[in-house]
């Protein structure tokens, strides 16, 4: 599911047929830790290659199998519903637990007294994970097409795999970059304190994860703007490469 500019804008939630998935704002995220939303971040982009690559069900000797789906490994791993079950209970605006090999999302808790099967919204399986965490990653602004259609091939034989594995890995080390931190959430906001206008440490909390990344970028426009701007004023146009539209184009649709 592709949010729209408009539905990614909002601050209102994202309303499914099984509960609603909130965009939580820089408030949201001081009050749990950035630390801890940048972990939650690391789990929603898990997948079961990085999942074995990071060591994870080594306690419950879990054997890699290409045949594993994310949901498949945190059925097997109690430290993974354990995990999954905080990130979804962030997100969502209903409380999330995860019981008999599903995640249940309900109106109150299901340990609750009064707990009726009423109370229950619907539920999380194998079946529509993928499309949960894939709306949460458009939330956080970490959602990568190209990573969705990336699929493993069929093999004819082990030493065919073998080769395939061994140049996704080296691929891999020759576009790893060098972070220096300037896209990090606290460095965004930093960023927008510094230059904005009206939007300061006293007032930006309220802004959602979508909403700081969104005004980010529509500085950084404004300044190639104002550059442009100034360069016309100057040298003229002549080879007429002045766009005066660029500070109000629709950046989001186009990616």
């Amino acid at each position: 599911m592709k949010l729209s500019f408009g539905m990614q804008i909002s601050k209102s939630p994202i309303k499914l047929s099984i509960g609603s998935i909130r965009k939580p704002t820089l408030a949201d995220i001081d009050e749990i830790g950035f630390d801890t939303f940048s972990y939650y971040e690391y789990f929603l982009k898990l997948n079961p290659e990085l999942y074995y690559e990071a060591g994870f069900g080594k306690d419950n000797n879990a054997q890699a199998d290409p045949n594993d789906a994310l949901f498949d490994l945190i059925v097997k791993d109690k430290t993974m519903q354990e995990i999954y079950t905080d990130v979804l209970n962030f997100f969502f605006v209903e409380n999330v637990t995860f019981l008999d090999d599903i995640f249940i999302i309900s109106n109150k808790s299901i340990y609750d007294d009064d707990f009726t099967k009423d109370d229950i919204l619907g539920i999380i399986i194998k079946e529509n994970i993928d499309e949960v965490l894939e709306i949460i990653q458009q939330i956080c602004c970490i959602y990568s097409e190209e990573e969705k259609k990336e699929e493993v091939p069929k093999f004819k034989n082990d030493i065919a795999k073998e080769i395939y594995e061994k140049i996704q890995r080296e691929q891999k080390k020759l576009v790893k970059k060098d972070d220096d931190g300037t896209y990090n959430l606290a460095n965004i906001m930093s960023a927008i304190n510094g230059r904005h206008k009206s939007l300061n440490y006293t007032n930006m909390w309220s802004l959602t994860v979508f909403q700081t990344f969104d005004t980010f970028e529509r500085e950084i426009t404004n300044c190639w703007f104002d550059i442009s701007s100034r360069s016309l004023s100057i040298w003229g146009d002549e080879k007429k490469t002045f766009d005066p539209m660029l500070w109000c184009k629709n950046n989001y649709d186009k990616k």
